[in-house]
């Protein structure tokens, strides 16, 4: 019972992560990388909080009826999770009237891995429940505290539109560093759509929480003539 119950709850997670990590993805890349990613903790946190509710509800009901009294066939597990999936979403969708049925496709997919993980965990992949359970409690850490720093130092600004409010100013800091004499406004506000945005005057500054910036465009604000970056105080 333990194992299925633990099974369940890994399939669920990567069932709700691939589709939501797909989903940011497409956002943020969408426009060449412009990044228009603007409520995150929304897109992350109520999705996640419908998803955990109803594997409660309806999930571990579910997993300890698949298979029960024989073997977990394939598409019994496919086919189920993508029931209970789809249907939880429409009792939402009708509950809240919303009008998010636009995004059918996220219950479809979440569904349809968590099926196909369910039974890969049942029938090829044997892991200690105890593994499973820590695998998605362990995630949320391993984002914030390994993941993000990796972002934060190779892609700043990707990872500015998805954290922010989240990890603080640090990535403006490093897409500030990247600010040369030079470089035209054009490419700048193609680049950081959402730091260098219209209107945005000749001469700009900013103070953070430990650094500030002092930046100063030409006349017809075309390119960058200077540009001075203090550092965070230690």
């Amino acid at each position: 019972m333990m194992k299925k119950v633990a099974n369940s709850f890994l399939s669920i997670f990567i069932g709700w992560l691939v589709p939501f990590a797909s989903f940011l993805a497409w956002m943020q890349f969408r426009n060449s990388g412009d990044g228009r990613i603007t409520d995150f903790e929304f897109l992350l946190y109520l999705p996640l909080c419908f998803t955990a509710l109803g594997w409660v509800v309806i999930g571990i009901p579910l997993s300890l009826l698949i298979g029960r009294g024989g073997r977990t066939r394939f598409r019994v597990s496919v086919v189920a999770w993508m029931t209970v999936t789809i249907i939880s979403f429409l009792f939402i969708s009708a509950v809240f009237r919303s009008r998010v049925i636009v995004l059918i496709w996220w219950p479809i997919s979440m569904g349809f891995l968590a099926g196909c993980v369910f039974w890969v965990l049942e029938k090829k992949v044997r892991i200690m429940p105890i593994v499973a359970f820590l695998i998605p409690m362990l995630f949320f850490p391993f984002i914030r505290f390994i993941l993000l720093p990796i972002g934060i130092t190779f892609f700043p600004y990707s990872t500015h539109i998805l954290g922010e409010g989240i990890i603080g100013d640090e990535p403006i800091y490093r897409i500030m560093q990247d600010v040369k004499v030079g470089d035209s406004f054009e490419e700048l506000n193609r680049k950081y759509p959402q730091i260098f945005a219209e209107p945005f005057l000749n001469r700009s500054s900013g103070s953070k929480s430990s650094w500030f910036y002092f930046i100063e465009f030409d006349e017809n604000r075309e390119r960058v003539i200077y540009i001075n970056v203090h550092p965070p105080r230690k």
